[in-house]
């Protein structure tokens, strides 16, 4: 894998991440609310971006110590349900 691919691959990753955090703790750290992190994982999700970057970290193309419960195969998926796929 490119490295500059890898570290933007990185960057979204803990960018996702944060954003789970916000969702799950209902605290958010700067501009926005917790809606538009919603909004935000579920593009994410939906992209195939999710999908593309489990399947790096399946392949072990990931750094050992990234924090990545973002892809963790139900976390997600069970967040997106429980708020904005349960309205729709």
């Amino acid at each position: 894998m490119d490295e500059t691919l890898r570290q933007e691959t990185i960057a979204r990753i803990r960018q996702m991440e944060h954003y789970l955090d916000e969702v799950l703790t209902g605290t958010i750290v700067g501009k926005g609310s917790v809606e538009e992190a919603l909004q935000e994982l579920a593009r994410y999700y939906d992209s195939g971006q999710w999908l593309h970057d489990y399947e790096l970290d399946e392949s072990g193309l990931l750094p050992a110590d990234l924090k990545r419960g973002v892809l963790a195969e139900d976390t997600l998926y069970n967040v997106l349900g429980e708020t904005i796929w349960k309205n729709e």
